[in-house]
């Protein structure tokens, strides 16, 4: 007997699966991390303690405790600062840009594969900038030039756009980060993407500091 087939997603399908899933992400309908005020998580399975900050594992999201204007937080990311230590970062960033209220997350929509890795990347960003870091995380495309409805009618944003802080993540076989005046540059495949994400927020929370 011969096997169903499974459907074929078309480009505009799976575009329109990954703006989903990031309107999902930053209502707060899709649990990939919170950040919200409340009592330290216990019944932690796994702990570390790195630079002060004690991180506990919860399934597969690692917590930590963190202060900023009085608040404490819950910072709840997919790994934990040992883990993305050796992502490399690359480059200097004009951070003036990066403290504007408004913060652009970007992609090209025109990629056929890794697309749940960037939302979930872009989600992680989404919501640290939104909810803990003050910032208006504004998500857009690379290009009009495509299929997917939801990048038609919106202007591009891309790293050409000198007076806009950008972010662009971006599938790539290396794993990195790339610093250019205006723009951040995630590089990575698959989950490597969201390793270089929170490898960035961990930089921006003052948890890390850059080798």
């Amino acid at each position: 007997m011969n096997e169903p087939q499974q459907p074929v997603r078309s480009q505009g399908t799976m575009i329109g699966l990954f703006v989903a899933v990031l309107l999902l992400i930053f209502s707060g309908a899709l649990f990939v991390g919170r950040w919200i005020v409340h009592e330290p998580t216990t019944n932690a399975s796994e702990t570390i303690t790195y630079n002060q900050f004690v991180f506990t594992k919860q399934q597969d999201i690692w917590a930590t405790q963190w202060q900023h204007n009085g608040k404490l937080y819950e910072l709840n990311l997919r790994f934990n600062p040992v883990e993305v230590e050796n992502v490399p970062v690359i480059g200097a960033l004009n951070t003036s840009l990066f403290n504007q209220r408004e913060v652009f997350i970007t992609f090209d929509p025109n990629i056929l594969s890794n697309y749940k890795y960037v939302a979930l990347a872009g989600g992680e960003l989404g919501l640290s900038l939104k909810r803990a870091l003050g910032r208006e995380p504004i998500f857009a495309c690379t290009t009009n030039e495509t299929t997917a409805e939801a990048c038609l009618n919106s202007p591009p944003v891309t790293c050409d756009d000198a007076d806009k802080g950008v972010i662009l993540i971006q599938p790539a076989n290396t794993t990195e980060i790339h610093l250019s005046a205006n723009c951040i540059v995630l590089q990575g495949q698959d989950l490597e993407l969201v390793r270089a994400a929170d490898k960035l927020l961990y930089l921006w929370y003052g948890i890390m500091k850059r080798a």
